[in-house]
């Protein structure tokens, strides 16, 4: 191979990793998905207890709420009613 031929290869060869490391970033950053996996699986259960948590308090709060207000006793019913039905004399 003449030196000519080594040089071309060598230039061609720098140039494809610029690019690559233009559009890609250097290989040092490059993250693989497997990589990436563990974390989002984390994050998506640990936001999905935070949500389950809120919603168990929230429940939990309203039902101690709803036992704790009186409930309101039916009223007394008088026998002489204050509206008249129709057809009553």
């Amino acid at each position: 191979m003449s030196s000519d031929d080594q040089l071309l290869e060598s230039v061609a060869t720098h140039r494809r990793r610029l690019r690559a490391a233009f559009l890609f970033g250097s290989p040092g950053a490059r993250r693989r998905v497997s990589t990436l996996a563990a974390p989002l699986l984390a994050s998506v259960v640990i936001g999905g207890i935070a949500i389950g948590a809120c919603a168990g308090v929230s429940f939990a709060v309203s039902l101690s709420a709803a036992s704790a207000s009186p409930t309101p006793s039916a009223p007394a019913s008088s026998p002489a009613s204050s509206t008249p039905t129709p057809g009553a004399p």
